[in-house]
């Protein structure tokens, strides 16, 4: 997990309360064995702050689990009202289990591809 406390404290404190996540698979290396490259980004003033960067090897519920937990317990501060996602269910069930609080959506883009 690549994040930057200064960064995401910063943003989180000039009131970021949206939360993106996505996953890229064309530029992730070959070794070690990585499958994407998952995303966390801060929306603030209509503009999309990545905060947060992992290389995952599966993209499984349980992965998806422990990467948020610990992004969780690193910066309480982020404490989204609402989640963008793209149709995964694994990831919104983790989402709604680690932010209760916030309201999980689904983007269009990601419909439309699907």
């Amino acid at each position: 997990m690549f994040a930057c406390q200064e960064i995401i404290s910063s943003v989180v404190n000039q009131g970021a309360t949206e939360l993106h996540a996505d996953a890229t698979f064309k530029v992730v290396p070959s070794i070690p064995h990585c499958r994407q490259l998952f995303m966390l980004h801060l929306i603030l003033q209509n503009h999309s702050i990545p905060v947060c960067f992992v290389l995952m090897e599966v993209k499984t519920e349980a992965s998806y689990r422990k990467v948020l937990e610990r992004f969780h317990s690193k910066f309480p501060e982020v404490r989204p009202l609402s989640i963008m996602i793209d149709f995964e269910t694994a990831l919104l069930n983790v989402f709604s289990d680690i932010y209760p609080e916030a309201m999980v959506y689904s983007c269009w883009f990601h419909f439309v591809q699907v």
